[in-house]
């Protein structure tokens, strides 16, 4: 996980707080707005295709990640999909 869709959420105000988990560091939410770009729990990622948030005068884009650990077909998608959003 990269933290794509942490990110946008964390500038669309969603507030975070640091939980340890069998000591191992984990961001979770905490208030303020709730997450709107879905944020995966698994090594498996979320995010397939490029997703857009508006926030005040900027648009926020979620994206896949080009090294995704999907199947090789969905794999070979993403980088048309990304490219289709820009």
């Amino acid at each position: 996980r990269k933290g794509k869709s942490t990110l946008i959420n964390y500038l669309l105000g969603t507030n975070y707080q640091t939980d340890f988990d069998e000591g191992i560091p984990t961001l979770v939410s905490s208030g303020g707005n709730a997450e709107k770009a879905k944020v995966g729990i698994t090594d498996l990622s979320e995010t397939f295709c490029p997703v857009p948030f508006a926030c005040d005068e900027y648009t926020l884009i979620d994206m896949p990640g080009f090294t995704d650990n999907r199947e090789q077909e969905e794999g070979k998608v993403n980088p048309y999909e990304v490219a289709a959003s820009v």
